[in-house]
């Protein structure tokens, strides 16, 4: 657990999985770079994220967490996208200013999200019949 400073000075309980993906949107949001820095940011302060919060009993979990996080980061590029739309001239502008892995991030919305389903489904089946058996 961490303690971090609001805005008016006051101090509040925030666990470190959640700091990480408040920095994750922080950096998402500043001006597009034609670096690897922001990505590779991203992928530390994601990935320590994961590895630090407990265990998971099933490799479904892990990968769900691990999908949640891109999931978290495609929202915030999508909004990052959506404030700065503006100060580009169209959005195929702005689509040709991004960077390769944030254009295949944006690009794999629809099959992440299914894939979350699908895993969803399959932990929901793990855990019944681990109730059937369990009496």
């Amino acid at each position: 657990m961490y303690w971090v400073r609001s805005a008016i000075l006051e101090p509040y309980p925030i666990s470190k999985k959640k700091l990480a993906e408040k920095a994750a949107l922080s950096l998402l949001i500043m001006p597009t770079q034609k670096n690897t820095v922001v990505r590779d940011t991203l992928t530390k302060v994601f990935m320590s994220a994961a590895e630090d919060s407990s265990a998971s009993d099933t490799g479904i979990e892990e990968e769900i967490e691990f999908i949640q996080h891109k999931l978290t980061l495609i929202e915030a590029l999508e909004e990052r996208n959506k404030a700065q739309i503006e100060s580009f001239i169209d959005e195929e502008d702005q689509w040709n200013s991004m960077d390769e892995y944030e254009k295949d991030l944006l690009g794999s919305k629809e099959s992440i999200t299914a894939r979350m389903e699908q895993l969803t489904e399959e932990l929901v089946l793990i855990s019944m019949s681990q109730k059937s058996k369990n009496g």
